[in-house]
């Protein structure tokens, strides 16, 4: 069977074919750092510093341990709710705005924290997994595309782009087009320094990609590729010992002390990875003290195998949990649906719930916040509609009216000027 390719220009060329030819558009190369798109950067772009009341990353701080020295009220009264859609990922706060993602449709968009207004969206070239992180007024996360992302805070414009993946190339994952290197939504910053990974194991498609990049640029400074081992019967590869596997999938970057982490794996902040001290016949190795998930810290399933550790050894045969336990219940709230898998934080005396549904809640623990209005807000196919509802009217743990409105100078009632739209 004989192929042939027609090649046009002032002259069409027809050349005979032997054998297979793949064609396939140029590559970009993560490793030429002029596939860093760097935007020059908007005007009124700043150092915002974060505080204590903030949850500017996912699960708080760098180290991934999800509390907040903050208290929240009891009285857990209901501010606003906002229908996203989408598989809501956990939100992030910091300088009075709420981030997250909307994972299936790709979307980043920031609320307005006192009112749950959207202020801007933002659409990636892939699902963005996890939540963004916040630094000095930047919004900075990754998404299955490959990509790296910094936007602007206030409004959303794009300050850079990072191409992390070996290349711009792109298969089909759960029903969608994702890159051959997809990178987790949170971005690890640590000392004024972001860290990504790109990849999905150290044994496939070449191994997972680190980089250091300076957030306000998008610049490398430090990276690395974690590949293999690849076991050739221990002639000069060592064997793995009983339970402890030298390679790892890919996770979100955690940061505990002078390291960096993912899962089983101990980088240093110039990304030189440490060899484990293997320390029994078992396999036990100590891969300095932090928390890690032997699935992943995104995987929300259930299966008995899967085990959240805050520990030195890994597999950590020996770790026993011993807390103190009280036991009081200090507050209870309903909740029409339940909570995505990790989608629970406390930020400003309130507490911020990701539901299945699709929905965000906000809730204050201040008691005079218990007759505050709220806002109802939907999302549609062509963006997000804000629409003021009477406060008698909406329920915001249900998202649905109440049988009447009994005051006569609410929104619903005829009257403007509510919850930030003009008089």
């Amino acid at each position: 069977m004989r192929e042939y390719l027609l090649l046009g220009g002032q002259r069409c060329v027809l050349v005979l074919l032997v054998g297979m030819l793949v064609t396939g558009p140029r590559n970009l190369r993560a490793d030429d750092e002029a596939y860093a798109e760097v935007r020059k950067s908007p005007p009124g772009l700043g150092a915002v510093q974060t505080n204590e009341e903030d949850w500017p990353t996912f699960r708080h701080d760098p180290a991934r341990h999800g509390a907040t020295p903050r208290a929240v009220g009891n009285a857990l009264a209901g501010r606003w709710r906002v229908k996203v859609g989408g598989g809501l990922t956990q939100p992030v706060v910091a300088d009075g705005r709420v981030h997250l993602a909307s994972r299936d449709t790709h979307t980043v968009l920031t609320l307005e924290l006192a009112t749950g207004l959207v202020q801007w969206t933002f659409t990636a070239g892939g699902r963005v997994d996890s939540p963004p992180t916040v630094h000095n007024g930047l919004v900075l996360f990754g998404s299955a595309d490959g990509w790296v992302y910094c936007l602007r805070s206030t409004d959303g414009q794009l300050v850079w782009r990072f191409l992390a993946a070996a290349h711009d190339r792109r298969i089909v994952s759960f029903d969608q087009l994702e890159s051959v290197w997809p990178v987790h939504g949170s971005v690890l910053v640590r000392e004024g320094i972001a860290y990504v990974a790109a990849g999905r194991s150290t044994y496939l498609d070449g191994g997972i990609r680190l980089y250091a990049l300076d957030p306000a640029s998008g610049h490398i400074l430090h990276r690395t590729t974690l590949s293999g081992p690849f076991p050739d019967g221990g002639k000069t590869v060592a064997r793995d010992v009983s339970f402890f596997i030298r390679g790892a999938n890919s996770d979100v970057l955690a940061s505990e002390g002078d390291a960096i982490y993912m899962r089983q794996k101990w980088l240093t902040p110039s990304l030189e990875e440490r060899p484990p001290q293997v320390l029994s016949s078992k396999g036990e190795c100590d891969v300095g003290l932090h928390l890690f998930a032997t699935s992943g810290f995104l995987d929300g399933s259930w299966y008995n195998r899967a085990f959240w550790m805050y520990a030195r050894r890994w597999p950590g045969f020996q770790l026993a949990n011993q807390a103190p336990k009280s036991g009081k219940k200090l507050a209870e709230r309903g909740l029409d649906s339940p909570p995505v898998f990790d989608g629970i934080i406390a930020a400003a005396g309130r507490l911020l719930v990701a539901c299945e549904d699709g929905s965000l809640i906000c809730l204050s623990g201040d008691e005079r916040d218990s007759a505050i209005s709220s806002t109802a807000h939907t999302h549609s196919t062509g963006g997000f509609d804000h629409a003021p509802v009477c406060p008698n009217r909406f329920d915001p743990m249900r998202g649905s009216p109440v049988d009447h409105c009994s005051r006569d100078d609410s929104p619903a009632c005829g009257r403007r000027g509510w919850a930030g739209y003009p008089a």
